[in-house]
């Protein structure tokens, strides 16, 4: 995750990535929950791509391999416009479209400090002890 992000921004840039993750990450779980809570929609894949909605939503918002996860959202959304929608569908096709583009986003700006692929894989200071003669 450092190779892909020379930095995981804090303060205020932090804090709106956290804020563009969480609404993400909530919207596309909310859709593949959707899916699970369906008594009607019998299809495999249906299920599968709910259940890969509701994985991609949840790693988004602990902030654990936020680019895959990002992508995983992102193919989410288009694979949810296909099956026919739940009664209780939070993500229309519109909304869908606006959180594909919202998961590029996250691809490209990274996670922020505000993440669990901060802490794992972010920025060490290594203090390099004195040599003694």
């Amino acid at each position: 995750m450092a190779r892909l992000f020379s930095t995981f921004p804090g303060g205020w840039p932090g804090l709106g990535l956290l804020l563009l993750r969480a609404t993400v990450g909530i919207a596309v779980g909310a859709a593949g929950g959707a899916r699970f809570l369906n008594s009607e929609n019998g299809i495999f894949g249906a299920w599968l791509v709910g259940g890969l909605a509701v994985a991609a939503g949840t790693l988004l918002l602990i902030g654990f391999l936020t680019t895959a996860a990002s992508l995983m959202a992102g193919s989410a959304c288009v694979a949810l416009v296909w099956f026919p929608p739940p009664s209780v569908n939070p993500l229309d096709a519109k909304l869908g479209a606006f959180m594909v583009i919202m998961s590029g986003v996250i691809v490209l700006v990274g996670p922020g400090a505000f993440s669990l692929d901060s802490h794992l894989f972010g920025r060490r200071e290594i203090t390099i002890p004195p040599v003694s003669d």
